[in-house]
């Protein structure tokens, strides 16, 4: 399976800022809190965010944090995300918090930081989606300080997750695909399993390993809406160019009836989160 280049992951979220800012990024605070918990934020001094989306997760981040001798350093390897994520910090704080947080577009598998440099490290949804996990928790491994915490969620289970299974398998029983032609991509839960989490980590170097599944639910009122969310992605758009509006429309009806049986069985049409926290040795 293809893994994508870092160009490749760079256009794909610049394309789908405005999307994850309006419709994804709420559902992500949650495990953005339990990272932050877990890795005793309140007494950091200089923290590394990777992967900071459209910039909510910053935010939090900055009302646990200390008030005095905190830092926080956030990165996305999309421009646009950055730009959405520095709007919503000059919109939402105050300008004493603003110098407390730094915005900077950079790639979580070659960070411009020196070694040492931070004591805390936390990235949501993030490592799954790297080009090389295993680059980005070298990274990780040489700009924390010995003794530092990390704690990173990746996609969970897919039988657990049916908020990210059921429109492909809608799309497979129709005989579409969303990038038709393409070499067969690599799974967005090949991270999922919590003995290779720990397996990874502790080769990178980390000890006191903890690991677990969080469910991360959507609540949704119906498959309508279930599909509003989903399918506003680029991938589904561009498939619903290629299709026309007769079968957009027919795939859409089929995605908002399996969604909504789902709801009728009292299923959450959750995301689970595969969450590990550890210590750099």
């Amino acid at each position: 399976m293809s893994a994508p280049t870092s160009d490749n992951i760079r256009s794909m979220w610049d394309k789908f800022s405005s999307v994850w800012e309006r419709y994804n990024e709420p559902w992500t605070l949650p495990i953005n809190a339990q990272l932050l918990t877990a890795i005793n934020v309140y007494s950091a001094t200089s923290i590394l965010e990777v992967g900071c989306g459209s910039g909510a997760g910053a935010l939090l981040c900055s009302q646990l944090m200390p008030a005095e001798g905190a830092h926080l350093t956030s990165i996305d390897i999309s421009p646009n995300m950055v730009e959405r994520a520095k709007a919503k910090l000059a919109s939402s704080s105050s300008s004493s918090l603003q110098s407390r947080i730094d915005f900077q577009v950079a790639n979580a598998e070659d960070l411009p930081f020196p070694d040492g440099h931070f004591d805390r490290y936390y990235a949501s949804w993030a490592l799954h989606l790297v080009s090389n996990p295993h680059n980005m928790m070298r990274e990780m491994s040489r700009v924390l300080r010995s003794g530092s915490m990390v704690a990173c969620s990746v996609w969970g289970r897919p039988e657990e997750s049916l908020w990210f299974t059921i429109a492909p398998s809608v799309l497979q029983e129709m005989g579409l695909e969303l990038s038709p032609g393409a070499p067969p991509s690599r799974s967005n839960f090949h991270l999922g399993d919590l003995a290779l989490l720990r397996k990874m980590f502790t080769e990178a170097g980390f000890d006191h390993i903890s690991t677990w599944y969080q469910p991360n639910p959507h609540l949704v009122i119906d498959g309508q809406e279930y599909v509003e969310k989903v399918c506003s992605g680029p991938a589904y758009v561009s498939l619903f160019e290629r299709v026309g509006t007769e079968v957009t429309q027919q795939v859409k009806d089929a995605i908002a009836r399996k969604a909504d049986d789902m709801l009728a069985q009292g299923k959450l049409l959750q995301a689970e989160a595969a969450i590990i926290v550890a210590r750099k040795i």
